[in-house]
């Protein structure tokens, strides 16, 4: 199993970018992820390196992930959906 806050680092990051927390504990996002990433029953169209700034984001980021969709692409924006355990909608 692997955690929201583990799938999302892994997701749509290379080498150059990525989310980094420097020695203050401040969050640096540098490019990555989709368009939109939405969370059932957590969240809805949030950006990327919105998510890791969001006021809910220490309640759920440990949370498992149980399933994931990406939609769109082409003329549509992408989309990453995921799933977590333990939150039912």
């Amino acid at each position: 199993m692997i955690t929201l806050e583990q799938f999302l680092r892994m997701y749509g990051c290379d080498a150059n970018s990525g989310i980094y927390i420097d020695d203050d504990g401040e969050i640096e996002i540098v490019a990555g992820g989709n368009a939109i990433v939405s969370i059932v029953g957590v969240c809805e169209e949030y950006s990327h390196e919105d998510i890791y700034r969001a006021e809910w984001w220490h309640l759920y980021r440990e949370y498992q992930v149980k399933s994931f969709q990406i939609i769109g692409g082409g003329m549509y924006p992408v989309e990453l959906t995921i799933w977590l355990y333990g939150i039912e909608v």
